[in-house]
């Protein structure tokens, strides 16, 4: 828990490398499995989707620094959706 990651300015694809098969998946996959609040996940990923980040692919081109432009979207959405990526992809039970 609690990424380290400190390249704001850098897409998060560079920090969460994973197959482009993902990139067309809607954000809303990485909810599943998550042990956080189910409202608390709905929520960050709902400001993600109102501000036209729909898919993981929209979500990993996009760095730190961007997504904390996004309204609806602050620090806790970012620790949040970093927690969500981590334990996403292709080592995870999905």
């Amino acid at each position: 828990m609690g990424s380290t990651f400190t390249a704001t300015g850098t897409p998060l694809k560079y920090q969460f490398p994973m197959d482009e098969v993902y990139y067309k998946q809607s954000i809303y996959i990485l909810a599943s499995g998550s042990r956080r609040n189910p409202r608390s996940i709905a929520r960050v990923l709902n400001a993600l989707h109102d501000n036209g980040l729909r898919t993981i692919g929209d979500v990993l081109r996009t760095s730190l620094d961007d997504l904390l432009k996004l309204r609806n979207f602050g620090s806790t959405g970012q620790q949040i959706l970093l927690e969500l990526l981590e334990n996403f992809g292709p080592g995870s039970n999905l």
